[in-house]
């Protein structure tokens, strides 16, 4: 199988709208059924989360069968925190997923200083402080900050 041909097999079966959305549903799951997934990581805010696809790659096990895995890139606030590989069959049928963070405690602390941050902007946009000047002193992206401001007013 050449890059194009990868190309087309992963529009033809859709495949970066199901791998982001396996992710979600992943996480959701995970959230929802482990009971130290907060203490562990904190409260994520899905607003921050941000999913890029960054590698397909088709692989070949001998004595087995042929695979498409799909990378996606984990972002939260604009930090790579980890990663989610989708496995596909050749005909396109989801076959496994791993989801992987890269530091629990990097990402626990990331978590709660942009929590922090989300608090700090909500009372400065209260008082009236202009967005622009919230988002200098709170870091956060001016797409969060509108999200906040329509919130709070």
């Amino acid at each position: 199988m050449n890059s194009e041909m990868l190309i087309q097999w992963y529009k033809k079966h859709n495949i970066e709208d199901r791998t982001i959305n396996g992710f979600w549903t992943y996480l959701d799951n995970w959230r929802n059924e482990d009971s130290d997934f907060e203490f562990e990581f904190g409260d994520l805010d899905k607003r921050l989360i941000e999913l890029e696809v960054k590698k397909i790659q088709f692989t070949h096990i001998f004595n087995y069968n042929d695979f498409i895995y799909v990378l996606l890139w984990i972002y939260y606030n604009d930090e790579n925190i980890g990663s989610y590989k989708s496995v596909y069959t050749l005909d396109g049928e989801s076959e496994d997923d791993i989801l992987n963070f890269d530091d629990n405690r990097f990402i626990k602390i990331l978590v709660e200083t942009t929590n922090n941050s989300i608090e700090i902007a909500e009372k400065a946009l209260m008082e009236g402080i202009s967005s622009e000047v919230v988002g200098k002193i709170s870091g956060l992206k001016s797409s969060l900050i509108a999200d906040i401001k329509s919130k709070v007013s």
